[in-house]
């Protein structure tokens, strides 16, 4: 194989690396940017905080999720948004975000 298309390939992974990590916040990664927002789905930001939350539905997992959830948003200086399905938009979502100066919204379809 010529080395200029083996060389091409190597930096075009790594551009794509570097574009997946630069998609981060606080090592979570967020799906979406929305009008200068980072959207991070709840699930997503679970499966990084907690990779064994979906074997422990427990009174006390819950509690220590939630306290979890609270302090990652302040320490980040994220908004927490969760509705039902009827009542969840993701616009909504986004403009209370940008309401209180923030650039990041945790998103939770709570259905």
């Amino acid at each position: 194989m010529d080395m200029r298309k083996v060389e091409a390939k190597a930096q075009k992974a790594q551009k794509k690396r570097k574009s997946y990590l630069s998609k981060r916040v606080d090592g979570v990664v967020f799906e979406n940017e929305i009008d200068g927002v980072k959207v991070i789905n709840m699930c997503t930001w679970l499966d990084h905080e907690f990779p064994e939350w979906m074997n422990d539905f427990s009174l006390d997992a819950y509690d220590r999720h939630c306290e979890r959830v609270k302090s990652w948003c302040k320490e980040n200086k994220a908004h927490y948004y969760g509705r039902p399905s009827e009542s969840f938009f993701i616009h909504e979502a986004v403009e209370e975000t940008k309401e209180k100066e923030m650039s990041i919204v945790l998103v939770e379809d709570l259905s």
